[in-house]
């Protein structure tokens, strides 16, 4: 099983680092930024503050064992607080598209500790997944030599630690 799984990482990682085109984007669900105010403010508008609070880079995946002893794959990634507040909560979905096809859709919203990401900080980390709960989908453009796999992260939250929010997706 350990074979099979690291040979999976091996030819995701290779695969996705070759043809990852990530980028920020947004979905098609409503938006609205809160303050002390709820205000209606576009997506764009939204999804710009997003980008100029938090920069999420995918680096790759990688294998690992999850604490009941079952292959993971980590997908792995590298945010930086590029605004001025320092950020509690980010939440993003990075989903992996196959000639145009969502394959899988990676639901990642992050917690910092109660001090939160610093103005300029800069973290790595990973987030894991079964490799059994991975879709077919997925494992198939993996495994597919015509494959054209994509990812794209979309916006959802930011929630700052003076306790203001940026929603751009719900």
């Amino acid at each position: 099983m350990k074979l099979v799984s690291s040979l999976f990482v091996i030819m995701l990682s290779s695969f996705v680092a070759i043809q990852v085109n990530a980028k920020t984007t947004q979905a098609t669900q409503k938006a609205t930024s809160s303050s002390s105010k709820q205000q209606r403010v576009s997506k764009e508008t939204l999804l710009k503050r997003f980008t100029q609070s938090v920069s999420i880079q995918y680096l790759g995946a990688g294998s690992g064992v999850s604490s009941d002893q079952q292959p993971t794959v980590e997908f792995k990634y590298r945010l930086k607080n590029v605004g001025k507040k320092a950020i509690k909560t980010v939440h993003w979905v990075s989903q992996f598209t196959n000639n145009g096809q969502a394959v899988l859709n990676l639901d990642a919203p992050v917690d910092f500790n109660k001090n939160g990401l610093k103005a300029g900080q800069e973290v790595e980390m990973a987030l894991p997944i079964a490799v059994a709960q991975l879709p077919a989908d997925f494992i198939q453009a993996t495994q597919a030599k015509d494959a054209h796999l994509s990812l794209s992260n979309i916006a959802m939250k930011i929630v700052y630690t003076d306790g203001s929010r940026l929603v751009v997706n719900k």
